[in-house]
């Protein structure tokens, strides 16, 4: 690329004489700058936005309802209190089953080099809780019409990545192979029922054998640890949405008892079902 470097005593009338290609090359668009904005939203009735990227480091926070989160090798679940951070221009998709009301943050690109994943899900403190709300006042306008925002915002961008060092255990690795998609599929549907794993392979129409090594080699994990991690997902998201008994979710998660759930639950989350959803209830 050329330019003119102009002397002093240049006038207007010499620049319009110049070539109008380089005369105009300070007349090209600046790409504006990435300003922290926020805004809250209520989803009425299930929502998904399909794969989709974010322009900016993403924070997105759950009140109320459910969040699934997918991106091409894993599926996280965004429960209420608990939030999102996702980097730039990383594809997923979000959806809800039901109605939902989520806090977003969008925040300037310093967030992206501190996450350690690229997409994760993390508990929040009360500290969090309240900078989030208190956050929402500035939507795009209001940010960048007020600089103590980005002040505010910076910090909540902290507070975040600290929060991120202990992200949340709710998720799964994805498949890759379609034998194994089926496999989590007709797991998934029969979460409830007592499974075998002669079953699962039948469904997935693949040896025992060869459905071991699609687990081992694609997730990582035995089938039978995957069902012990998506049933308690689904016990943690029935503790959260519903009232029912912690037997009731033991029987309805294919659990054998109340106790089994709630010494693998605490193994996994750090506290029995019934402190997991006093203290979702107490905030």
């Amino acid at each position: 690329m050329r330019y003119w470097i102009l002397p002093p005593c240049c006038c207007r009338s010499e620049v319009r004489s110049m070539p109008r290609k380089l005369a105009s090359q300070d007349e090209l668009p600046h790409p504006l700058p990435m300003v922290s904005h926020a805004f809250h939203k209520l989803f009425d009735a299930p929502v998904d936005t399909g794969v989709r990227t974010f322009d900016q480091p993403y924070l997105l926070y759950a009140s109320s309802g459910a969040f699934h989160l997918e991106t091409e090798s894993r599926t996280l679940l965004l429960l209420p209190h608990r939030a999102a951070l996702i980097r730039k221009q990383w594809p997923l998709r979000i959806w809800t089953a039901g109605p939902a009301t989520s806090s977003s943050v969008l925040f300037d690109t310093v967030l992206d080099a501190l996450l350690p994943e690229p997409c994760l899900v993390v508990p929040v403190s009360p500290l969090m809780v309240h900078m989030i709300g208190y956050a929402a006042r500035w939507d795009l306008e209001g940010a960048t019409r007020d600089p103590s925002s980005a002040v505010f915002l910076q910090a909540l961008a902290h507070v975040a990545v600290d929060a991120a060092r202990k992200p949340d255990p709710m998720w799964f690795p994805n498949a890759q192979s379609a034998e194994l998609r089926r496999a989590i599929a007709w797991t998934m549907k029969e979460l409830g029922s007592p499974l075998r794993f002669a079953d699962v392979a039948s469904a997935a129409e693949v040896s025992e054998r060869t459905l071991a090594r699609r687990f081992a080699d694609e997730l990582g994990l035995s089938w039978q640890q995957f069902l012990k991690r998506v049933r308690l997902m689904h016990a943690a998201k029935l503790l959260t949405l519903t009232e029912k008994s912690v037997s009731e979710i033991a029987y309805e998660t294919g659990m054998a008892s109340s106790s089994a759930l709630a010494s693998h639950f605490s193994k996994l989350m750090g506290e029995t079902p019934t402190q997991y959803r006093h203290r979702l209830h107490k905030k």
